[in-house]
């Protein structure tokens, strides 16, 4: 009897030793589980820190390079008025500005997207003059990489409402990207349609073509595919994200397809058609969005 309750005594302690064992398992368990979040969370932060250095100093490149420039134009034009060289000194100078300005409207676009502060104002629109006005922006990667420019719009005058300043702006992007990874002499192609609901508006460029596998990366805010052999400047990383954004915000939507090897790569927007009942009498300054049409 005694040799049985020792027994049953010794049965309970191993039990007890297997619960408390179990118990340290699981608490260890749970300390390298937590472990590792604290490890991930921590190379987050150190990556979005690393991404924050990065794009100051993207700031600061693309700010002090054309500002640098404006510099020595300008006094140039000082030292040389009546010179024939001060109309061309001129221009470059103009352009050197609408690339200050374009930034400009991407960084002050991004910060009202993330807040939610813009509405829409929707007018009736021809995206001809939106695409010229977007490409009088670009002149000076036009002009450098000598590209050329095709438009095919088929559109009925009056189908186009939509937020002109948003919509200038999403097309900025997509030709400041087509024109960045195009290569020289290369023909970018906009295509304007309408396939029944919808207003669709793409921008091709022949240049070296995205992976695969940054596609689906390429809307992210300071995301840059960069392979160094189209480029002129390394932008802001905004572009795309800012295009998104504000297509989104009209009802629309923009995809990308892509093949490597200097094929093509073609942004699509998609945009819904609107009637004149949508349209805002702008008599009172209109767009609340923080830049106008052009």
């Amino acid at each position: 009897m005694a040799q049985e309750l020792n027994q049953l005594e010794d049965a309970s302690i191993v039990k007890e030793l297997q619960r408390r064992l179990n118990e340290k398992s699981a608490s260890l368990l749970e300390m390298e589980q937590m472990t590792r979040r604290l490890l991930s969370l921590n190379e987050q932060i150190r990556h979005t820190e690393t991404i924050k250095s990065e794009f100051i100093s993207l700031i600061k490149t693309e700010f002090r390079t054309p500002i640098s420039s404006l510099l020595q134009e300008s006094q140039q034009l000082v030292e040389n008025i009546g010179n024939t060289d001060v109309v061309a000194t001129g221009s470059h100078l103009h352009q050197q500005l609408l690339r200050i300005d374009f930034h400009m409207k991407n960084i002050f676009a991004a910060a009202e997207l993330e807040a939610g502060e813009t509405r829409n104002a929707y007018v009736k629109v021809r995206l001809e003059s939106l695409i010229e006005d977007a490409l009088a922006i670009l002149q000076y990667v036009v002009k450098q990489k000598q590209l050329r420019i095709e438009s095919t719009i088929d559109l009925p005058e009056g189908t186009l409402v939509t937020d002109a300043g948003k919509m200038q702006l999403v097309l900025m992007n997509l030709l400041s990207n087509a024109c960045e990874y195009s290569y020289g002499g290369d023909t970018i192609r906009i295509r304007g349609t309408v396939e029944g609901d919808r207003i669709l508006v793409s921008v091709e460029d022949p240049g070296e073509g995205i992976p695969e596998e940054h596609l689906e990366h390429i809307f992210q805010k300071f995301y840059q595919y960069h392979s160094g052999k189209t480029r002129l400047q390394k932008g802001l990383g905004l572009g795309l994200n800012v295009a998104r954004g504000l297509v989104d915000l009209l009802g629309g939507s923009v995809h990308c397809t892509s093949a490597p090897g200097g094929k093509s790569t073609v942004f699509t927007v998609s945009l819904p058609l609107k009637d004149d009942r949508e349209v805002k009498d702008t008599s009172d300054g209109g767009n609340d969005f923080m830049f106008e049409a052009f």
